[in-house]
């Protein structure tokens, strides 16, 4: 499928980029698993259309909390990588974090994530959600992912 829809665009100048799976919605996958995915995929769409880059995110709805070094495709160019940014969710979507700035459970910021984004795992610890919150999110997870393997990551 994507040999043919690569074949069919690539002579288009308004295909920003081949986005080969969006947001992979199983969670029992594993990050090298999905890589595995991603890598056939562009794979395929480079050997028809080598110009056009592919966007690839993390395992888990593009969750910048997922981004790890099994999401970085080695040996691959043109790749732009990418995570959305709905953060948290109990904010965004008025469900329980209602103040902005405020204090929260941990696991109330980071529901679902705690073992990667609580100290120590501890979903009771008392967290500053603030401007400073959103910047340590993006220096932890995306902006160490980015220059330690020297790509390009697009914010959705």
């Amino acid at each position: 499928m994507w040999k043919y829809v690569a074949a069919h665009y690539k002579d288009k100048d308004y295909i920003a980029a081949y986005e080969i799976m969006s947001e992979p919605r199983d969670q029992t996958l594993s990050s090298k698993q999905v890589a595995a995915v991603y890598r056939a995929g562009c794979e395929t769409v480079q050997a028809v259309d080598p110009a056009t880059p592919c966007m690839i995110g993390s395992r888990s709805y593009y969750k910048l909390y997922a981004f790890d070094d099994d999401t970085f495709l080695e040996g691959m160019s043109n790749i732009i990588y990418t995570f959305d940014y709905f953060n948290p969710d109990k904010y965004v979507f008025n469900n329980g974090i209602s103040t902005y700035p405020g204090s929260y459970k941990c696991g109330d910021l980071y529901k679902g994530w705690v073992p990667q984004c609580c100290p120590n795992g501890n979903r009771n610890l008392m967290v500053d959600f603030n401007e400073k919150w959103h910047v340590d999110n993006f220096m932890k997870f995306i902006v160490s992912f980015r220059d330690k393997h020297n790509v390009p990551v697009f914010m959705n």
